[in-house]
């Protein structure tokens, strides 16, 4: 190194001739803001995690809940069906006698017209 240069620590040719402690305050200020960012970020995510298990418990709630409901509309199913077809047997029932209560009427209605035309 010669003489001159020893005494020239910081380049001459830096990119805006701020001094070099300058720019160092600037990074450790930037430094500074990084990691106040970060502590931000990690409390965010803390707060992430925690709202993330109440909507989970929240979910597995639901479900319990849906499961229930569905047990029960499963029973009602049951029930309304057992009840509709014991209606529906009444009515088939109530049909089934009505038509041979026609039959047998018409049958007696055209016999006795069958001898009151040929007697």
């Amino acid at each position: 190194m010669r003489r001159n240069e020893a005494h020239n620590l910081i380049p001459e040719d830096q990119i805006d001739e701020t001094p070099m402690e300058a720019r160092i305050a600037r990074i450790e200020s930037d430094i500074d803001h990084i990691k106040s960012d970060v502590s931000a970020i990690q409390l965010d995510i803390r707060e992430l995690r925690g709202d993330m298990k109440a909507a989970n418990d929240s979910i597995s709630d639901l479900k319990q809940g849906l499961a229930e409901v569905r047990t029960a509309v499963d029973a009602l199913d049951k029930k309304i069906d057992s009840k509709i077809d014991a209606k529906v047997s009444a009515l088939e029932s109530k049909l089934l006698r009505w038509m041979v209560g026609t039959v047998l009427a018409t049958a007696t209605a055209t016999f006795s017209l069958a001898k009151l035309v040929h007697p």
